[in-house]
């Protein structure tokens, strides 16, 4: 039976879904090249090592000194049948940020039958929690927290807040994954929820500006994991991101209605130190996902902060459920339908989780 094969970023585990048949065109490559931000100064044992502790720490982009290597370790030769991806750093914010890599196989019954007796299925070794590998990245104290994979399963891309913030890893060969590059968008940073594209590449949602303002952006790349576009790029869709707040933290894309919904979450600088206080999003955009433009901006009221958005599989209306946070609340989308004013898609109150779900952000 092939192996199968369990992501998760920090310590919540996660399968992505998959991809409609339907494929849509990669947009139009951005004619500005991106670029990779590479630690200025190399690492050199005993040269770097006390730079990364001299360097100051900054809210938003951080001093580009080379991290210091993670301590050694041993692998192991051990090859389950799931596995589960660790995306995470140093707690020192010196160390390398890395991936760790942990089987997840537990004593249980398999469809694998012995075939010395056809009829008894085989048992699955436990061995649960068993350190497999470590790959380093290199920059430190980058924050990471999201982490994807393109449909094949073959390359993981981790996500981060400071430095270059998507990181990618080869995983053919799932038990010794190898870093492979990283890059950073010219006009956006803080990098969140990801979607894999059916013909490669994927669609990431980068919350802030480059300097962790307002607006973020749609981020795509192609199938070789480079930037080709930062979203939107017409002129309308300026306009909109401009006029609301667009920080997109939550995504979800409809391959086969062709629409992506992106849910504003908060202004990336306003809850890094030093702040003058917070300031959360009321706000969703509804995407045409052949063209990457935005078809309207749905509002739910006094929302403060929505933090994720989902399609609900097998929906008639291809409905979303998406977060309010502020409200303690989570809201029903409904991407074709239109308001009063003939604009296209509604927000309707869903279910209030009480007082004492508001303004959690784990909502």
């Amino acid at each position: 039976m092939a192996s199968r094969l369990y992501l998760s970023s920090l310590v919540l585990g996660y399968l992505l879904a998959g991809a409609s048949a339907n494929p849509v065109p990669d947009a139009e490559p951005d004619p500005n090249p991106q670029l990779s931000l590479p630690p200025l100064i190399p690492s050199v044992p005993g040269f770097a090592d006390p730079l990364s502790s001299l360097a100051p720490p900054l809210p938003v982009l951080q001093v580009p000194t080379p991290p210091l290597d993670s301590p050694p370790f041993t692998g192991s030769n051990i090859k389950p049948k799931k596995i589960g991806y660790f995306w995470t750093g140093a707690g020192d914010n010196q160390h390398a940020d890395f991936l760790a890599a942990y089987s997840l196989d537990d004593v249980r019954p398999t469809m694998d039958y012995d075939m010395t007796d056809s009829c008894l299925p085989s048992l699955v070794q436990d061995t649960f929690g068993t350190f497999i590998w470590l790959t380093d990245v290199p920059t430190s104290g980058n924050s990471p927290h999201h982490l994807g994979s393109t449909l094949d399963g073959k390359t993981l891309v981790g996500a981060k807040i400071l430095q270059d913030t998507a990181y990618y890893f080869d995983v053919s060969n799932p038990y010794r994954p190898k870093f492979k590059k990283s890059n950073r968008a010219l006009t956006a940073a803080i990098t969140d929820e990801i979607r894999a594209k059916p013909d490669g590449g994927f669609l990431i949602t980068y919350m802030g500006s480059a300097g962790g303002t307002s607006p973020g952006r749609l981020v795509e790349t192609d199938s070789d994991f480079n930037i080709i576009a930062q979203h939107p790029q017409d002129v309308a869709g300026n306009a909109n991101i401009f006029k609301d707040l667009f920080n997109p933290h939550g995504l979800s894309v409809d391959f086969e209605k062709n629409i992506i919904l992106t849910s504003d979450f908060i202004v990336p600088l306003s809850i890094l130190k030093p702040s003058l206080g917070k300031i959360s999003d009321n706000t969703l955009r509804l995407w045409n996902l052949a063209s990457r433009t935005i078809i309207s901006t749905i509002t739910i009221p006094n929302g403060g902060g929505i933090q994720d958005v989902k399609f609900i599989p097998g929906n008639k209306e291809s409905a979303a459920l998406a977060t309010a946070v502020h409200l303690g609340q989570i809201w029903i989308i409904y991407p074709f339908r239109t308001d009063v004013n003939g604009n296209q898609g509604v927000a309707e109150l869903f279910y209030d989780l009480g007082d004492k779900a508001r303004d959690k952000t784990a909502i």
